[in-house]
């Protein structure tokens, strides 16, 4: 399996407008709805990768652990101004590594962005699969 690296943004970067469909029950959703939360997590996951496959319980359990103190998931980290604060991995944890799944990188990076202080710089890139883009649809960072 060929491994792409993350494409980093730089931090501070404002979140670009947004409109999906959601899988769960097909309503449209934009970033608009987000915008009254202190914070957003938008991961961009992929059902059949292995890395992917490797988090998903500590995912699910990190969503419900922060669900009551306002974080919003369209399953990339924004804080309460929609700019980018985190863009790294889960932890150090990789499919046969024999690392414990804790969700410590990205629980800390939340943990910051809803109390209101700063995250730090220091971040490492997620790892796993590249995201596949339909043409014409690839994101525009200029």
């Amino acid at each position: 399996m060929a491994l792409t690296p993350s494409t980093m943004l730089e931090l501070g970067t404002r979140a670009p407008d947004f409109t999906l469909t959601n899988a769960v029950d097909d309503r449209s959703v934009s970033l608009a709805d987000f915008e009254e939360g202190p914070a957003l997590l938008v991961m961009f996951i992929c059902n059949h990768c292995p890395y992917v496959q490797h988090v998903l319980a500590e995912l699910g359990r990190l969503v419900s652990d922060y669900r009551d103190r306002g974080l919003a998931v369209a399953a990339i980290n924004f804080d309460s101004e929609l700019c980018l604060a985190y863009r790294g991995q889960l932890d150090d944890s990789r499919p046969g590594n024999g690392i414990p799944v804790t969700g410590a990188d990205l629980r800390a990076a939340i943990g910051a962005v809803l109390a209101g202080e700063p995250v730090s710089g220091e971040q490492e890139p997620s790892m796993g699969c590249n995201i596949k883009w339909k043409p014409g649809n690839e994101p525009d960072y200029s």
